[in-house]
């Protein structure tokens, strides 16, 4: 059964809840893949990455729907988005799953060493961050939730969220003026 796409994504969420009905969930996907897909390549500047990670965000999207709450689904799925490129970074999938032939076949040396460059720029950045903000993306980038990063942490859940909002919002705003100073640089 195909739902008319005039639908809002709250709707499509409640009736996938309530069905289970994967198709459903398609809807959603074939309404954002595009966006995950770009936030996910502006994160790696690398295809490959970003399909891994797009697709690691509709699975975790998928399993965790009922995390969602009614309001903006896209912005929800563009955090999901965020977390997992993070997670990816932080494993170092980035470089141990990118084979240099892979790289050499899709990309030029100076995308390859653009790409290092940018990760070891936002490795620094989040280095940089206050320590309750790094600490709180930290272990939201592991999969802790609020309240078990509010535990191990000592912290409110109110606090966890605001740490880890005002350090994406910092991090955003340093990858940007990155990426800005890097097309100068290239012309």
């Amino acid at each position: 059964m195909r739902f008319q796409s005039s639908e809002s994504d709250d709707e499509i969420v409640n009736r996938f809840r309530t069905t289970a009905d994967s198709e459903i969930f398609s809807l959603l996907v074939d309404r954002y893949d595009r966006k995950v897909f770009a936030k996910c390549l502006a994160f790696f500047s690398n295809e490959q990455l970003a399909q891994d990670a797009v697709q690691d965000t509709f699975l975790q999207a998928f399993q965790k729907i009922d995390s969602y709450q009614s309001g903006n689904f896209q912005a929800w799925l563009l955090r999901v988005a965020t977390n997992v490129c993070i997670d990816i970074w932080r494993r170092g999938k980035a470089f141990a799953e990118v084979e240099l032939d892979d790289m050499a076949a899709s990309t030029t040396f100076q995308d390859s060493y653009e790409s290092l460059d940018f990760l070891n720029k936002l490795h620094q950045e989040i280095k940089a961050l206050p320590q309750g903000q790094r600490q709180c993306i930290s272990l939201k980038a592991e999969g802790y939730s609020y309240e078990e990063t509010a535990g191990r942490l000592g912290l409110s859940v109110k606090a966890v969220k605001s740490h880890i909002q005002n350090g994406r919002r910092m991090l955003s705003k340093r990858i940007r003026e990155f990426q800005s100073d890097a097309r100068l640089v290239r012309g």
